[in-house]
């Protein structure tokens, strides 16, 4: 805790629309766009910051896709462009000269722009595959006259720079009462950055590793009772999900686990 004080009192009041519009190709294919608006509140920084407060946050997002279903509807696909265009962009501060302590503040503005897919595939009536991922680029498009912690074209922190996931589930029967799955998963996150330029540091870009992992499942249910076998983190992935910023200390995945769910259903 690091003990806000301040006497000033700040409301913040939105109000923000979406437009929709959708296009039936036939009737198992979809053309879809969309515009949005969004909004963050403001608030407070602690005491010690360098800036008392920071201003809320806003974007308006466009999109624009398809959805579809293939092969009899066994094969659904969706894939979308996006752009988001954020005013008053909120960032994260980290300044190792008031000891590592965080604030946030308005750097300027700031585009997200990507390319989104989801597809699954059931390649039988017992076994199906899916394959869902996004690639996406992001940076600071102006700043604000009093910003010193960004630079022009500087990505937006702790965003990947893609993403995907890969499952398989197989769904069978040991009896006629007592039904079962076996399900597995991957997913891998590239690398991400945090630029740190108010730290005072000759190396003001930090990166992280790429980070995949492997999770198993197994189930089985009869009547009103299930009982699920699991691993995650199969690999024992132990690198940083995020970007280590110059020693202070960042979030990693938990090693690799076992358990055991059961529920059952009154």
């Amino acid at each position: 805790s690091f003990g806000v004080t301040t006497t000033e009192d700040v409301e913040f009041d939105n109000l923000s629309s979406r437009l929709f519009l959708s296009y039936a190709i036939s009737s198992e294919i979809n053309l879809f766009a969309s515009v949005s608006e969004g909004f963050r509140s403001g608030g407070f920084n602690p005491a010690t910051a360098p800036v008392s407060s920071y201003d809320p946050e806003s974007l308006i997002s466009y999109e624009i896709g398809l959805k579809g279903s293939w092969l009899n509807n066994r094969l659904y696909s969706e894939f979308s462009l996006f752009t988001s265009d954020y005013t008053d962009f909120q960032a994260l501060v980290i300044n190792l000269n008031i000891g590592q302590q965080g604030f946030t503040a308005n750097p300027g503005e700031a585009e997200i722009k990507g390319f989104e897919w989801n597809l699954q595939w059931a390649a039988t009536d017992q076994l199906a595959f899916g394959f869902a991922g996004n690639v996406t680029d992001t940076e600071f498009t102006k700043l604000s006259n009093t910003s010193q912690t960004k630079a022009l074209g500087d990505p937006t922190d702790l965003v990947p720079d893609y993403s995907y996931s890969i499952n398989t589930e197989y769904q069978f029967s040991l009896s006629n009462r007592v039904d079962g799955f076996a399900r597995l998963t991957y997913n891998r996150q590239g690398s991400s950055t945090f630029v740190g330029r108010a730290s005072g540091l000759a190396q003001e870009v930090f990166e992280s590793d790429t980070i995949g992992f492997l999770n198993a499942t197994v189930g089985f249910e009869w009547e009103n009772f299930g009982i699920e076998l699991f691993g995650r983190n199969l690999t024992n992935e132990d690198k940083a999900i995020a970007p280590e910023d110059g020693g202070s200390l960042v979030p990693q995945a938990r090693p690799r686990s076992f358990g055991i769910n059961a529920h059952y259903n009154f």
